[in-house]
């Protein structure tokens, strides 16, 4: 027996159900820089609301230099707000070089974080800002 009687009720089940996952999944942009090298990296954080996680990538404006990585949210504050959400990260990146790092939400779209590499080089980065309001927290 079929719960909906009409081939209208179950296409808007099945659009719903797709705006939903759709609106699950967006991008934000990134920027990072680390302590040591003169080099600011670009890229983007595409983060999967529903499933928790995020996987970025971050290219070196000068050398060209490529980082994936993960993210994954490691609190939630009461009430389940986005503000001063936390998490991790780790990320690889085309030189051999693997770094491990923090982050906290400032809102529900953007935040900032640190980290260091395996030789030790610590790293800033942001995520949901935009170039001017970033540079604030990687100069």
């Amino acid at each position: 027996m079929l719960f909906f009687k009409k081939p209208s009720s179950i296409l808007s089940l099945f659009l719903f159900v797709v705006v939903v996952m759709l609106q699950g999944c967006t991008t934000y942009p990134a920027l990072a820089t680390f302590e040591q090298y003169n080099e600011v990296l670009d890229g983007a954080v595409h983060a999967n609301l529903l499933a928790g996680g995020n996987d970025f990538q971050l290219t070196g404006n000068v050398t060209g230099l490529v980082c994936k990585g993960h993210s994954n949210v490691t609190h939630i504050p009461p009430f389940g707000q986005c503000r001063d959400q936390r998490g991790d990260i780790f990320m690889t990146c085309d030189d051999v070089r693997t770094a491990t790092g923090e982050w906290s939400a400032t809102t529900c779209t953007s935040g900032y974080g640190a980290g260091k590499d395996n030789l030790g080089n610590k790293f800033v980065f942001t995520f949901g800002m935009d170039h001017p309001e970033a540079t604030k927290f990687i100069a």
